[in-house]
């Protein structure tokens, strides 16, 4: 029986997506069942083995995954470019920059996931 990359919590692997076509996932990294800091930590790792404009997908579990992704990836510079939650499992989405860039270090952070408590709230 074969398993998928997500089968294996904290491992990195390649998605069944061509990585050179733009928008596809390049790596896949499930943080799920990993303390703080590892999920970042292990973040971290798996961007230094991606060339620029390449896609790293992370899922976790934590609902403060947004936020804590999103601050590494201002402070890095490497874009939070999507997120999504499903239940209580959350999908995150950066990409590989060449260096930190001054937007990247002076915008709010936002998540992305509606309904999540530090999202900002829509005027009516």
């Amino acid at each position: 029986m074969s398993t998928s990359p997500l089968d294996h919590p904290g491992s990195a692997s390649p998605d069944g997506d061509d990585p050179r076509r733009p928008g596809s996932i390049a790596h896949r990294l499930d943080t799920r069942g990993l303390s703080c800091p590892m999920p970042i930590v292990r973040t971290a790792q798996a961007m230094a083995d991606l060339a620029p404009g390449e896609l790293l997908e992370v899922i976790a579990y934590s609902p403060r995954a947004v936020t804590e992704f999103g601050s590494w990836a201002r402070s890095t510079g490497n874009p939070l470019v999507g997120s999504s939650a499903e239940g209580a499992v959350y999908r995150l989405v950066l990409r590989k920059t060449q260096r930190p860039t001054e937007a990247a270090l002076t915008e709010p952070l936002r998540p992305a996931i509606p309904g999540h408590p530090t999202a900002p709230q829509e005027s009516t």
